[in-house]
């Protein structure tokens, strides 16, 4: 991952597992960062990274990242990673951080747009809007703006731009006033990695910036992880049973998959927020999930053990799921995305390739030559990967051969 190898295995005694850099001077443990659950949010504005929490006990920490499920408005859960710590978080305090009022609104404000106080000539970046009453499009749109980058102290009333465009009335004095967003839900703590499990990651540019690319992973036995090279965080998804066992990133959204054949998708560029309102959602295939891929014509496969779909469409508004073959599918960690989609079913090791005709798709076996071998070992596969400066496919089975 940018250039970095890493690795997981499980610690000394095997209570827990770690994560590892390769470095010139041997294998350095990563730190995985101090951690905060919380619940109770409000509709007074949400954590940004960036932003400054403070604990009603006095701790303080600014927020490196932050994972909920749910619509923050009604009641999100979920964890923020904090660096710069001071004192102890307790459970079930009140969490505050600066949130700047507004009312008056006529135009939508967005995430990510610069705000800019006409009297006060203050500027921030918006990293989260929060409607607390009325509409933009009734023109008395009122709420609170998660901000960055505030240069100082907003004038009470004056007008909130953007692009030297009137938005919205900053509503109050000495804005952005510091404000209770969650409740503490326990102590900070630090964040480890359960042990065993089995590994899959992905890596995804979520925000188009430059700077903005992630991994991705889950390991069947814990929840699923995002780490930007200098943040870890775990991702909260709301399910009772949150250890995802596959992975993927399409069109802008990360899937997860889970036991009893549950597809969930995170929030439209959001793969740490899971809500329905912004996004999120559940595709119930009924069968255990054996893996993904992605395949031309911007199409997600998806593979279980005796069946084949396609997921057609960008997002929860217009989803198709289609089974593309029926009676054939994948054996679990054998799916690679090469020049094709190769991976190991019934029939051998298979690939799909693009076709010109109605169907979009066709499968064809690629290890006839071998076929004897192949269905000797396939009910012992466990792992595949490819070797891109080869291009090629590689099995591996439980009996430590290839």
């Amino acid at each position: 991952f940018s250039g970095d190898t890493y690795a997981f295995r499980n610690k000394s005694g095997g209570a827990t597992a770690g994560m590892y850099k390769s470095t010139t001077t041997g294998w350095d443990e990563v730190d995985l960062g101090t951690a905060l659950n919380f619940d109770g949010t409000t509709t007074n504005g949400e954590f940004v990274v960036g932003s400054i929490i403070t604990g009603a006990g006095g701790a303080v920490g600014t927020v490196a990242a932050v994972s909920y499920y749910g619509l923050w408005e009604l009641g999100g859960k979920g964890s923020v990673v904090l660096t710069d710590i001071s004192g102890t978080f307790v459970d079930d305090e009140n969490l505050l951080s600066p949130t700047l009022a507004f009312d008056a609104g006529t135009t939508e404000i967005k995430i990510d747009d610069v705000i800019t106080g006409v009297t006060s000539g203050i500027t921030a970046t918006v990293k989260q809007v929060n409607v607390a009453s009325g509409a933009w499009d009734d023109d008395d749109a009122a709420g609170y703006l998660s901000i960055t980058g505030n240069t100082g102290t907003w004038t009470d009333g004056e007008k909130i731009q953007v692009s030297s465009a009137d938005r919205a009335d900053v509503n109050g004095a000495s804005q952005p006033s510091a404000r209770t967003l969650a409740t503490a839900d326990g102590t900070q703590y630090a964040q480890t990695l359960d042990p065993g499990g089995k590994y899959e990651f992905v890596t995804y540019n979520f925000s188009g910036k430059t700077t903005g690319i992630s991994m991705y992973g889950v390991n069947t036995v814990d929840k699923g992880f995002s780490y930007d090279g200098t943040t870890f965080i775990k991702i909260s998804t709301g399910m009772d049973t949150d250890t995802p066992e596959h992975i993927i990133a399409h069109k802008n959204h990360l899937f997860l998959s889970f036991p009893g054949g549950s597809i969930q998708h995170s929030s439209i560029r959001q793969p740490l927020q899971w809500s329905p309102v912004t996004g999120a959602a559940e595709i119930a295939l009924g069968e255990e999930v054996s893996g993904f891929s992605t395949e031309l014509k911007e199409v997600m496969s998806i593979f279980t053990r005796n069946d084949t779909y396609m997921l057609y469409g960008s997002s929860a508004a217009d989803w198709n799921l289609t089974r593309f073959h029926q009676g054939s599918g994948a054996i679990p960690y054998t799916m690679q995305k090469m020049d094709q989609t190769f991976f190991l079913d019934d029939r051998g090791i298979t690939s799909i390739f693009t076709v010109q005709y109605y169907g979009d798709f066709q499968t064809s076996v690629a290890s006839s030559q071998i076929d004897p071998y192949i269905q000797k070992k396939k009910s012992s596969a466990i792992l595949s990967l490819r070797v891109r400066g080869k291009n090629q496919y590689r099995l591996f089975f439980n009996d430590k051969t290839g």
